[in-house]
Formats: C-alpha cells, structure tokens, sequence
C-alpha cells in the first residue's frame, strides 16, 4: 500500500540541524576568506609571522580543524539523506540510514579518542570515554539490525543508546574537550566553535536516529507486532 507524503515533526527536525549545520560552515568560510581577523592568537605574533599568510592561516589546518570539518561535511550530507529517507519512506532507506547512521557516530567517537589520546594529558580521560562510547555505538548499529529482523536485542539496543549517548556527551563536555564552561576562553576561536558544534551535531543525530525508531509508524518492527496482533 503506498504511503502518502505528509510532514511531521521528524521532518522539522532534521531540516532545522541541516539549517544550524551552516552556521559553523559560513564560519569556516569566513575564517578562510580572513585568517588574520579569525586568528585568535594573532596579536602575539611577531611582526614577521603576521606578514606570512602560511603562518596567519596555520590554525585552520590543524589536526582538531581538519577532524571538525571533514565530520561537518559528512553529518551535512548524512542529514540530507534522513530527510529523504523520512520523505520516501521506505523500510529499505530506513534500516540503512539508521545502521549507517550509528556507525557515523561511532566513527565520529572513535576520531576523537584518538586524537584525545594523541593530545594527551587531562585529554586521556575524554579518550577513554570516547572509545567505550564508539564501541557502544558499534555494538549499537549490530543489534539494531538483530532488533529490526528478529526482533530481538530490544532492550540491550535501548540500553546502549543510553549509555553510548551519556558517555559520547560526558567526553565532549570536559574541559579538555568542548565544555560550555570553557567559551569564555574562546570568544574569537572559530576553530573551537566548530568542534564544538560538529560533537553536539552528532549526539543530536544519535537522538534523533532513536526518535525515528520509535515513532515511525514504518519501523519493521512495529509492523512485526501489528501482524502478530491481526492473528
């Protein structure tokens, strides 16, 4: 039976974090279009460093900067395809955007760790947090697919969302990672804002992901329980 397009809430949603994802991209491309008026650290460099643009526009090519935006461009696009997906609904798109959905954020959670690991420090303790969210949100996507065929792993799946998502938001709201406490620090860091916003982008999307599962009339296994019930 073919299903009629109509907009929800889930629709909203989505087309909003798609919107919000452009505040950090016009900053980035603002950033790159002016690096000496984005530079946070401009007014301590020499004479000679602020007449070398490579050394102006150093900080947009960091490890954290390249990290933020190569995950900005995927959770952009990733965004687009959830909006589709919630537009065409099809139990196909569906199963593969939420599987796909919570490997992104474990690929997301474990980029993380490792350079947490690599920085150091009190950034070992947001590293070990996000590796164990990674593997949650790892372990998450498997039974997800168990949960939607043999609908089983029900519980367990809820189980992981939580402490996945609980762990993902502990390690970017250090103060070694992207804590709120830290913005009045970085008032003109662009590079710390976008990092900022692409880790709350993901942990947006694994609420999401979990919105769509349980309140989607197509969900597999919603239609399971209602042939179960018809007999």
């Amino acid at each position: 039976m073919k299903k009629k397009f109509k907009f929800d809430i889930k629709i909203i949603l989505t087309s909003i974090l798609l919107l919000l994802t452009l505040i950090p991209l016009f900053s980035q491309i603002a950033a790159f279009a002016d690096p000496a008026g984005h530079n946070p650290m401009f007014d301590y460099l020499s004479d000679i460093e602020k007449a070398d643009m490579n050394v102006v526009k150093k900080f947009l090519f960091t490890n954290e900067n390249i990290i933020s935006l190569t995950f900005l461009a995927i959770i952009m696009g990733f965004f687009i395809l959830v909006l589709l997906d919630l537009i065409i609904r099809k139990k196909s798109t569906h199963i593969l955007i939420c599987f796909f959905g919570a490997i992104l954020a474990s690929a997301y959670a474990l980029t993380r760790s490792i350079y947490c690991f690599q920085t150091g420090s009190i950034s070992l303790v947001s590293g070990f947090t996000y590796a164990v969210s990674s593997i949650c949100f790892l372990v998450l996507s498997i039974f997800f697919i168990k949960k939607t065929f043999d609908g089983d792993c029900g519980i367990w799946y809820y189980i992981l969302l939580i402490v996945g998502g609980l762990l993902f938001f502990f390690s970017s709201a250090t103060s070694s990672s992207y804590s709120i406490l830290n913005a009045y620090s970085h008032s003109n860091d662009v590079v710390y804002w976008t990092g900022y916003a692409v880790s709350r982008f993901y942990l947006l999307l694994i609420a999401l992901l979990a919105f769509i599962n349980i309140s989607c009339d197509y969900f597999p296994s919603n239609e399971i329980k209602e042939v179960k019930a018809i007999n």
